[in-house]
């Protein structure tokens, strides 16, 4: 089930995950999604202890062409950057929730 724990994100629902995660027992997967990132993953992991997370991972890239046509960019930079998934980010995140796991609950 993947939920926000009624929260806007995960960290605000991360209670009801908590509930969820132990309701569930290891009988169905709870999966915490909703604004999952780096700089809070740790906090989330002990909050809850869940162990699956939903994230966008994304961070920004910049064009490489070399042409940019003007009235295009009038109109914001969608032509020139856009998000997509860095895996520096997912990489970040799997080593600072293995990390926040070991340290709460030791063991994998």
């Amino acid at each position: 089930i993947l939920t926000s724990g009624q929260g806007l994100t995960a960290r605000d629902g991360a209670g009801v995950i908590a509930r969820l995660v132990e309701k569930a027992a290891g009988r169905i997967g709870i999966m915490a999604g909703s604004g999952v990132r780096a700089s809070g993953i740790a906090e989330l992991v002990t909050q809850t202890a869940c162990t699956e997370y939903h994230s966008r991972a994304q961070g920004p890239v910049k064009s490489k062409m070399t042409y940019h046509n003007p009235l295009v960019e009038a109109l914001g930079p969608s032509e020139t950057t856009w998000e997509q998934t860095d895996p520096r980010e997912v990489a970040e995140i799997l080593q600072r929730a293995e990390k926040a796991w070991q340290e709460a609950f030791g063991g994998s």
